[in-house]
């Protein structure tokens, strides 16, 4: 809401200015943000997935953002402002010198770069590519509501196969400027895919590119190729079958390890907890281009219970140990988020708004940020977001880590427990978290143990 606020109002331009090389591998980078309101920003290493939070910066006197990245490496960067999707930057090389100007007005499509010309490339065929997915999500919901018979079904088709052709010029134009074949593949990947097998699916170009593990569009890519995969003619049976052909004609590609362990994340997450646990099973057993199966994943354990949940323990913004679950009030919500999550970013100040309305003796939350700056830019990032609640990080020092005892998949994760340590829901969405919560306060009107 800031954000939209200050972008709908300023021109809003960032300043890659003076990238200065310490050694061959430290980048220097200072950023200058023109805005009426300075807020807090973020430098992340390949954005779009749970990689690293590399520099947290506030604006200094001379009105720049300084941010340093040690031992440079080409990838994926991104610049989050207040807490929404962070701007792509893809840098293949160190740059003496890289200026990025941006339109609040006009999203990605407002955005230029001088000076590093592969991110030019990538972010024009990028925003090209996310206004086909909103054309192309509009048509499904629109379809869903009244039927693909209608006019507005109809118009809403024909505009998005206008936008079909465009991302399609656009992609043809930008490849020729494109001089690097990591950046080509990654262009592939936003190519709307024309016909049925893995090939055309993923290239033999992406699947050796180690940027492409980085990359959301890989994880969308896969999770298409799954959902192509589905007939609602086919039996329950029949069904798995075509699952797990797909999967296994994948993974017998040639790929790269990073890429081959992130589609098979991406497909471990999409089945896992479906009606289809046999699948789920295979996906983490079988062997995955050059990754080898992971038979001690097959049973994954639930959430520790009891004395092992009371006894898990965070480390607070002051470096003190905490306890997870609070023992001063009957119910403790546990989230796990991240800096990199988009989604995190966007529900936590709901969760906040929520729990502020809530007796703290009712509940109290426990959120445990995943990432580890140096220099304890973590913590100020997250004391600059003014969460009253519980905020912390994993203990470093812990025998048994929190991921690996509350079963973590992936960020956000929520969990509620109880005093004793019994895990009382792991819920999806906020929505069924809400559902809980009001459940809960049911129960707590009815109680005659008013201690608490």
């Amino acid at each position: 809401m800031v954000r939209s606020r200050i972008l709908g109002l300023f021109l809003v331009q960032l300043l890659l200015l003076s990238v200065s090389v310490v050694s061959a591998r430290d980048v220097k980078l200072r950023v200058r943000l023109d805005a009426q309101v300075p807020s807090p920003m973020v430098l992340l290493r390949q954005v779009d997935i749970p990689q690293s939070l590399i520099d947290t910066a506030y604006m200094e006197e001379d009105g720049c953002y300084h941010f340093s990245i040690p031992d440079f490496q080409p990838g994926l960067y991104g610049l989050l402002l207040e807490g929404v999707a962070a701007i792509p930057l893809l840098l293949l090389k160190p740059k003496r010198r890289v200026w990025v100007g941006i339109d609040g007005r006009l999203p990605l499509d407002g955005v230029e770069v001088e000076g590093a010309d592969e991110a030019m490339v990538y972010l024009s065929g990028y925003a090209a590519y996310s206004r086909y997915r909103a054309f192309a999500k509009a048509k499904d919901d629109l379809e869903g509501y009244c039927g693909s018979g209608e006019e507005a079904c109809r118009a809403m088709g024909d505009m998005l196969e206008a936008e079909e052709h465009l991302l399609d010029s656009t992609l043809l134009s930008l490849e020729g400027k494109a001089k690097d074949v990591r950046l080509r593949s990654l262009l592939e990947l936003m190519r709307p895919v024309a016909g049925g097998k893995d090939r055309d699916w993923f290239p033999g170009e992406v699947l050796v590119n180690p940027l492409a593990a980085g990359s959301r569009l890989l994880r969308r890519r896969a999770t298409d190729y799954l959902l192509a995969q589905r007939d609602t003619l086919l039996t329950h049976e029949e069904q798995r079958a075509a699952f797990l052909r797909a999967i296994r004609s994948l993974g017998a590609r040639r790929m790269d390890a990073d890429v081959a362990v992130s589609i098979r994340g991406q497909f471990s997450y999409l089945f896992s907890g479906s009606s289809f646990p046999l699948v789920s099973a295979a996906v983490d057993s079988m062997r995955f281009g050059p990754v080898a199966g992971l038979p001690g994943q097959v049973g994954r354990s639930a959430p520790v219970e009891g004395l092992a949940a009371l006894a898990l323990g965070m480390q607070d913004l002051d470096g003190e140990a905490t306890s997870v679950v609070n023992p001063k009030s009957r119910y403790t919500l546990v989230v796990l988020w991240s800096v990199w999550c988009a989604h995190c970013q966007a529900m936590l100040p709901r969760l906040y708004d929520m729990w502020q309305g809530l007796d703290k003796r009712f509940m109290r939350v426990s959120c445990v940020c995943l990432d580890r700056g140096e220099g304890g830019m973590d913590a100020a990032y997250v004391k600059s977001r003014g969460w009253g609640w519980d905020n912390g990080f994993t203990l470093r020092d812990s025998t048994v880590g929190l991921e690996e005892a509350l079963d973590f998949q992936g960020t956000p994760e929520l969990y509620v427990y109880d005093v004793h340590g019994r895990l009382v829901s792991r819920p999806a969405t906020e929505q069924e978290l809400r559902a809980i919560i009001d459940r809960l306060l049911e129960e707590e009107e009815r109680r005659t143990d008013k201690r608490w």
